[in-house]
Parts: C-alpha cells; sequence; structure tokens
C-alpha cells in the first residue's frame, strides 16, 4: 500500500499562530546529529509528511545507512493505542516524526513523551510551524484500540511456534492468568449475549477482510479458517474463526510479549464491548438461540487446561501452531 493512503488531509489550528518568518518548519532534527533540514510548510500531514521521509531518506543515502520508515505507527499501550504520523529507523536508531500546525498538535506531542520510551522509536524530532512554547498544556494523546488496525498481510509469511497463550517465568500458568481472563470476558460478553453473527461481521470487515461500506451477520465456518493479519506494532498475528471455537488470536511467540498479548487482547474486547452496546441500543435482533456454542468450547478447554496444570505435566502454549523457518 502506497503512503499517501496512510495520510488524512490535515487543517491547520490557527489557535496559534504561524510565528516563521519564511515557510518552512522549525525543527530540532540537529539535536540529534543531522544536518540542516529546511521542510517547506505544505500544510498538509500526508505532504509534510512524505517531504520529511524523502529528506531523512536523503541523508541516509548520503550516509551510507539503511533506512526504513512508516506512516501512522501504532503502538499498543495499557491505556490505549498512541498513533505516530511517521516513525524512521536509520542506521538502526528509531526516530518518531511529529508535525506541529496548531494547539491540539503541540498538546499530542507534549503528552506523547510520556509514552515515546516504550516504543522503538523513542527519539523525538518535531516539525512545527511556530516556535514551541515553554508551558503547554496536558491533554492526553491516547485513543482507544481499534480492530481498523488490523489489515490483512498478502506478502509476509508466519514463521515458528504461534500460540493464543504460552507459559513463561512471568505466566506459568494459564489458569488465573490475566489472557485467561480475558478471553473470558470475550467468549461471555461478545460471543454469549445474542450479536455473535454481527459482530464477527463487524470483526472481519475492520479487519479489511469484507467488502461495502457497513457490516452486517456473518455465519462462522463450520471448518476453521485463518487469516493473517499485520497488528500495530508490525505483529503477524494469525486470527482463526469456527463455529466450534469462536475467534481466536494466535501470536507469534518467539517475539510477543505478555504484556503485548494482554494488551491486544483487553483492546479487542473493548471494541467489540462497545460494538454490542451500540447494537443493543439500535435493538438490533439477536441471533437466534443457539447460534453457536463456542462459549461451551471455551468453559470445557478452560477446565480441562486446570487440571492438566493440576497435574504433573502443566501446560506450555494453548492454540499451539508452527510454521516452517526461512533460511
Amino acid at each position: 500500500m502506497g503512503i499517501f493512503s496512510f495520510f488524512k488531509k490535515k487543517k491547520k489550528d490557527n489557535t496559534i499562530q504561524e510565528e516563521k518568518s519564511h515557510n518552512a518548519f522549525i525543527t530540532n532534527a540537529g539535536d540529534y546529529g543531522f544536518p540542516e533540514i529546511s521542510l517547506s510548510v505544505m500544510g498538509a500531514l500526508r505532504m509534510d509528511g512524505i517531504m520529511a521521509i524523502a529528506e531523512f531518506s536523503d541523508i541516509a543515502k548520503n550516509t551510507g545507512q539503511e533506512v526504513n520508515y512508516e506512516v501512522m505507527y501504532t503502538h499498543l499501550l495499557e491505556e490505549g493505542a498512541l498513533r505516530i504520523p511517521v516513525v524512521i529507523d536509520i542506521g538502526g536508531k528509531g526516530y518518531s516524526l511529529f508535525f506541529i500546525y496548531g494547539e491540539d498538535d503541540l498538546i499530542f506531542y507534549h503528552d506523547a513523551k510520556k509514552y515515546i520510551g516504550e516504543t522503538a522509536y523513542p527519539n523525538m524530532i518535531y516539525f512545527s510551524t511556530f516556535p514551541l512554547p515553554s508551558h503547554i498544556d496536558s491533554k492526553s494523546c491516547l485513543i482507544p484500540f481499534q480492530l481498523g488496525y488490523l489489515r490483512p498481510e498478502e506478502k509476509l509469511q508466519p514463521e515458528g511456534a504461534y500460540g493464543m497463550w504460552w507459559q513463561s517465568a512471568e505466566d506459568p500458568r494459564f489458569s488465573g492468568s490475566v489472557t485467561h481472563s480475558v478471553l473470558e470476558k470475550l467468549y461471555t460478553h461478545t460471543h454469549a449475549q445474542g450479536y455473535e453473527s454481527y459482530l464477527l461481521g463487524y470483526i472481519l470487515k475492520q479487519c479489511g477482510l469484507q467488502e461495502g461500506d457497513d457490516f452486517h451477520r456473518m455465519e462462522y465456518p463450520e471448518g476453521s479458517r485463518s487469516f493473517l493479519l499485520l497488528a500495530p506494532e508490525n505483529k503477524l498475528v494469525i486470527m482463526v474463526i469456527s463455529a466450534e471455537k469462536g475467534i481466536r488470536f494466535l501470536f507469534p511467540i518467539r517475539d510477543t510479549s505478555k504484556t503485548y498479548r494482554e494488551r491486544f487482547l483487553k483492546g479487542v474486547v473493548a471494541d467489540l464491548l462497545s460494538t454490542r452496546v451500540e447494537l443493543e441500543r439500535a435493538g438490533v435482533a439477536k441471533d437466534e438461540e443457539g447460534f453457536s456454542g463456542n462459549l461451551d468450547w471455551f468453559n470445557f478447554t478452560c477446565e480441562m487446561l486446570e487440571k492438566q496444570e493440576n497435574g504433573e505435566g502443566g501446560v506450555q502454549v494453548i492454540g499451539g501452531m508452527e510454521f516452517e523457518v526461512e533460511a
């Protein structure tokens, strides 16, 4: 997908007037050792982002360094999601680019400082149309996780071991774990409230797997269907749907932290719950009784896993899948 499609046109905020004597951004890129960058203000995030990427790409080329970039990068946090306009990796060092046109952008940039250290792009470079003031009001820059952040991935392939949950030193048992608790909410509050078919349609629509402007009821397939999705922080996540087991998300075990898995699942549950509430308020007819029995499958599976964990063997992985690793 081209970088043009990622950016939406951004209008200037007139709360703070531009104070520069010429039509170029003020930037702190020099604080990170970059040569002088004179970037003309186009006034639209899409175009300004593209021009900034071109500038840094030229710098990397001239210094013999490899460069990689991504636009509208999403990082998961406990409180929600942080979306950064542009992230760039030059020579193995990560930078986050922020474009400040007015007060709202300034507040966003300021609040992002609280969380940027958790990302792979902790070095914050701004391009501002005015000098940054010494005092900046505080306002959260985070937004709720949305299933729309997941996109179908057709070029890359999963590698290594995947699972819904796996044992680790910090997470030795599935029973009583945060992942167990969140999955229980997923099955209880979404699968068992009469709107399963609509929520399945919503997920497929949000993830770009269903065409059309609106989502509608969808039936679970009798067998399993798997979809490879590109998730926040460039994780390749597998979504599996079936009439027996409902909706499951499998994560790459090697490079997925316990924290990421839990934040991802909490975000999915929150998005589905809010959608279910909207369906209820709109008076949408519920599914026929007995539409799906996957809550029964989940409860039975949890009972079996708890018995196994109380035995000698324990449980290492739930929902495990293995894929070949390319040499």
